[in-house]
């Protein structure tokens, strides 16, 4: 009797891949995925591309920074540029940009540049004098009591405008006139800061009326803003925060953080009274948001009177990536202590799974409005690869399919959209 013979097979099978899945870095990566890859993108999503190549637009010597609002802007060492044209002065290093109507505004430096008007100023004004005098004086074409600051040195019109909230130091014969009002006239010849009434101490003669006097020293009269480790605009104002404060300026009107005049145009600001410091604020469907690496705080309200800062412990930005935040898709990415998150205006969600073990640090993202862009610092925690320790890696994030795309070790300084056209600013320049 023959037994039946077995078949013998070669253990090789046949599958037809027609779906690409992404970047995933872990080590259970799954069928249609890459555990490593380099300028590939989703462009011809399902299928698998070479991503398009970069176009070299300009080379900057110091980079530091760009922005794009009507027109493409960018800081080169101690230069601002717009289209190209040099139009102001700032101090070299890192900046941040935020718009407000056709004025960009730029940080640290407290300088603004009007698109419109080719006015490059500080949005901050100082100056030390002697022979100030306080005067009984007018106010809107009537006669005041207190109300004067005169010098005969100065024009005051060039440094300071009405409306315009001055801080003024120095003063030692009445101590009790080194204060904050707000400028309400200026005279004709710009020698004389006009108040309301009341506002200075004057000296008394015999009749107990007040009487002129002149200040003996250096008298110092300043318009300041508060130091703002990061800013933004919402509704026509100029945002910030530096530790656990928050920081709004008068309606309009970047120059003026200390107009507290009771209005609805007024400046506002207020402290968290959470541990920790702020370490980014974005603009995000219509309020000011603000973020410490285990906070997000959102400020609800149109007017100072009704303004009101509600926080949730949640992931925030983590420290030295505020500059992670962009908007793809309606949605805002940003790099978390945990890894990259979105966020709709609830509870962010983490969306970096596929890097398995990599943890990043330095997060500087851009968006063309659908891909978000992010070029991220190697913290070196890849036990697969350890070589990539401390090196950086740009990636893109598609919004719309929810893949992951690696392209190569380029480190951004800042990136902009202008016209459809999305802008990188490598560190090199």
């Amino acid at each position: 009797m023959r037994l039946p013979e077995m078949r013998y097979g070669d253990g090789l099978t046949k599958s037809t891949q027609v779906r690409f899945g992404g970047y995933d870095h872990r080590p259970g990566a799954g069928d249609g995925t890459l555990w490593d890859m380099e300028n590939l993108t989703g462009d011809q999503f399902p299928l698998l591309a070479v991503r398009r190549p970069r176009r070299l637009d300009r080379e900057l010597k110091q980079p530091g920074g760009l922005w794009a609002h009507n027109s493409l802007c960018w800081a080169d060492g101690d230069g601002f540029f717009c289209d190209g044209k040099r139009v102001g002065t700032v101090i070299p290093g890192r900046k941040q940009f935020a718009g407000m109507g056709s004025r960009i505004l730029i940080w640290p430096d407290k300088a603004v540049y009007d698109t419109v008007t080719g006015q490059f100023e500080r949005l901050e004004a100082s100056v030390s004098l002697t022979g100030v005098s306080f005067r009984n004086g007018t106010l809107y074409g009537e006669e005041a009591e207190r109300n004067t600051l005169y010098c005969a040195g100065v024009d005051f019109r060039e440094l300071f405008s009405a409306g315009d909230a001055v801080t003024v130091s120095g003063c030692t014969r009445h101590p009790e006139n080194n204060k904050t009002p707000i400028i309400r006239e200026i005279d004709g010849d710009g020698h004389a800061l006009r108040f309301y009434e009341n506002v200075f101490e004057l000296d008394t003669g015999v009749d107990e009326k007040p009487r002129d006097y002149t200040e003996p020293g250096t008298v110092t009269v300043a318009r300041t803003l508060p130091e703002m480790d990061f800013i933004c605009v919402n509704d026509n104002r100029l945002w910030g925060c530096k530790g656990d404060s928050i920081y709004c300026s008068k309606l309009g009107d970047p120059k003026n953080f200390n107009v507290f005049d009771g209005l609805g145009t007024d400046s506002f600001q207020v402290d968290a009274g959470s541990a920790g410091e702020f370490t980014a604020c974005v603009s995000f469907l219509g309020y000011p948001c603000f973020f410490k690496t285990d906070r997000i705080y959102k400020m609800y309200g149109d007017l100072p009177s009704n303004f009101q800062l509600m926080g949730s412990a949640t992931l925030g930005v983590a420290p030295g990536s505020h500059g992670s935040l962009a908007v793809a898709g309606e949605t805002l990415f940003y790099l978390s202590p945990a890894g990259v998150v979105s966020y709709s205006g609830g509870i962010p969600s983490p969306i970096g799974t596929c890097f398995g073990e990599q943890r990043f640090s330095e997060g500087v993202a851009g968006s063309d409005g659908l891909k978000y862009y992010i070029s991220m610092r190697d913290a070196g925690t890849d036990r697969a690869r350890p070589q990539g320790s401390g090196r950086y890696q740009l990636f893109v994030y598609d919004s719309q399919r929810g893949v992951w795309h690696r392209e190569d070790e380029t480190r951004a300084a800042g990136w902009a959209c202008l016209d459809g056209t999305l802008y990188l600013l490598a560190e090199d320049g």
